[in-house]
């Protein structure tokens, strides 16, 4: 029964048992890529994005942009994470494109991506502990 198991998984912090599939394909996801098992990792990431909701896209299509990394596919790579536009994995995303445009020789370019993600990763580390002023 679907109602069942949706209140149990409700009980352990999930929304609902589609979540928690496609978080395990995420996971079976990130390990074949780990291990560089190039068709298994495919399989997961496109079970993951067929049961996501679009506000939980984002983790599948950086998977998928890695899986193309390691394809070589440098300029699908980058499309993919340039569809992004979730600014939670920001400082990721900027990180990312830095290291494609370091593969493809554009150090200049490099630079610049992994200068933004610093700053972007600083900006929310900051907006998460604010100071204590006393």
């Amino acid at each position: 029964d679907d109602s069942t198991s949706d209140a149990a998984c409700q009980a352990y912090g999930f929304n609902s048992l589609a979540h928690i599939k496609v978080l395990l394909s995420l996971y079976k996801a990130k390990q074949y890529l780990v291990h560089r098992n190039v068709k298994a990792a495919k399989r997961e990431i496109k079970a993951a994005v067929a049961g996501s909701q679009p506000k939980m896209l984002a983790a599948p299509l950086m998977l998928k942009a890695h899986l193309e990394y390691l394809r070589g596919n440098f300029s699908k790579s980058q499309k993919l994470l340039a569809s992004l536009s979730h600014t939670a994995c920001l400082p990721l995303q900027l990180n990312n494109m830095g290291c494609l445009h370091f593969r493809a020789h554009k150090h200049g370019a490099a630079a610049l991506f992994f200068r933004q993600a610093l700053a972007a990763s600083a900006a929310a580390s900051s907006s998460q502990h604010p100071s204590s002023s006393s």
